[in-house]
């Protein structure tokens, strides 16, 4: 399956994400930083990155900006909370937290992962 990185602020939430894309059968690296983001980078290729609904709006596109510099073929998917919206228009895909089903964040990384 696919390597995902995976970018956030929580590490439980984190976790959590990491767990339910590994029993999907992909391999995942949590950066709770972004020295961790550009690190990662350097190190692997992914072919999705996750960049979670906690980070602050200047923090995600900071981030976003660096794996599009660092990892260029990733496909990026947001994740947000609806109060807060879509603060990154030019990721390649979104998702509304909390999930309306536990499987949904599998879903769309598999199709990004294609």
């Amino acid at each position: 399956m696919a390597r995902i990185l995976s970018v956030g602020a929580d590490e439980s939430l984190m976790a959590t994400r990491k767990m339910i894309l590994e029993g999907a059968g992909h391999t995942v690296l949590n950066a709770l930083t972004v020295s961790a983001v550009e690190e990662a980078c350097s190190s692997a290729s992914f072919q999705v990155a996750i960049i979670g609904q906690n980070l602050i709006p200047s923090e995600k596109q900071r981030a976003f900006d660096l794996i599009r510099e660092r990892c260029p073929t990733a496909k990026v998917l947001c994740l947000y909370n609806s109060a807060f919206g879509r603060v990154l228009p030019k990721a390649d895909d979104w998702l509304e937290v909390p999930a309306k089903a536990p499987g949904e964040l599998a879903e769309h990384v598999n199709e990004l992962a294609g």
